[in-house]
């Protein structure tokens, strides 16, 4: 059947939006594993001596690994790959990519979380209240997630999709909700990262009166990390905001997508690489890193050091 001339343009149009949401994709994928290549060399130095038990060397090599199986999954759904997918490989492809994406996103989020732990002396009772409060929000955001997952079914790629080679392609079912479960959980991810911010603020600044090795790194990283995210998250509820005026949603949807990973990968990878560095013998702190996060007795003897700034926890004197 022919299509009419405003058909046609619609058609062209969207195919268009995909191409550049492709090369938006590619463009974070370039990016992301430059920054891999450029700091494998700490990487094997620093991360691969520590004891697989370790917390920090568990999320590190999930958060980076995980990386290489979604790069593969989404050149083989989303570029246009003429792989010879069939509607339920397509689906298949769809939900594992999307768990692959799913588990590294929370690994670089607990990096973070840990990073509080440590900083409240790694005390069992403030262990339980993060991990609840962590559970709290991980949770439901990853069920109305996935009830919105759900919603999606493959469809046969048109003619135009075809000719451009995609070979898979999806579509809501009718009179799904697929949007206002987005809506929901950026929402609650946003108050999520707010809250957590908060709480490190408050926790740096009431506990600890000098600055030190520990903090100067979780402020730099973390600091970075959870501006970026909130920001990114804010923009991300606005423009999925009914009745907000945007003239492409797709391509706003998919940069704030793109920007919103390279932060967190990025941001969580560097804090685990700069907390291995970093050896703190004069607080608390340093018993929950070594003990659950990295074994500093894996740090080459030239690079240990005591970390001398910090003379006062809360008002106390410290001895080494």
């Amino acid at each position: 059947m022919a299509l009419t001339e405003t058909e046609l343009a619609a058609k062209i149009t969207g195919l268009n939006d995909s191409r550049t949401a492709d090369n938006l994709q590619l463009a974070m994928w370039t990016a992301l594993f430059y920054y891999y290549i450029t700091t494998y060399d700490e990487e094997v130095s620093r991360i691969w001596p520590q004891p697989f038990k370790k917390v920090g060397k568990i999320l590190f090599l999930i958060t980076r690994y995980s990386q290489i199986p979604q790069l593969f999954i989404w050149l083989s759904w989303f570029l246009p790959s003429r792989g010879p997918w069939s509607l339920k490989g397509c689906i298949v492809l769809f939900q594992l990519g999307t768990a692959l994406e799913v588990l590294s996103i929370g690994c670089a989020e607990v990096s973070f979380w840990i990073c509080l732990y440590a900083l409240l002396e790694g005390k069992r009772k403030y262990f339980a209240i993060i991990v609840l409060v962590w559970l709290g929000f991980f949770i439901p955001i990853q069920t109305i997630q996935w009830m919105g997952f759900a919603t999606y079914i493959a469809i046969e790629p048109g003619p135009f999709d075809r000719a451009y080679g995609y070979s898979c392609r999806y579509a809501n079912t009718p009179g799904a909700q697929a949007a206002k479960y987005e809506l929901v959980t950026l929402y609650m991810a946003l108050a999520r990262t707010i809250l957590f911010m908060i709480a490190s603020v408050v926790v740096i600044f009431v506990r600890y009166r000098r600055r030190n090795s520990l903090l100067t790194v979780i402020r730099r990283e973390g600091g970075m990390y959870y501006i970026c995210s909130s920001l990114v998250l804010f923009f991300a509820c606005v423009i999925r905001t009914p009745g907000f005026p945007v003239e492409n949603p797709y391509i706003s949807r998919t940069v704030i997508k793109v920007l919103r990973n390279l932060a967190q990968y990025i941001f969580a990878e560097r804090l685990l690489l700069q907390m291995q560095k970093t050896v703190y013998k004069t607080i608390r702190a340093q018993t929950a890193m070594s003990t659950l996060v990295f074994d500093d007795d894996n740090v080459p003897k030239t690079e240990k050091t005591v970390d001398h700034e910090l003379s006062g926890l809360s008002g106390r004197t410290v001895h080494s």
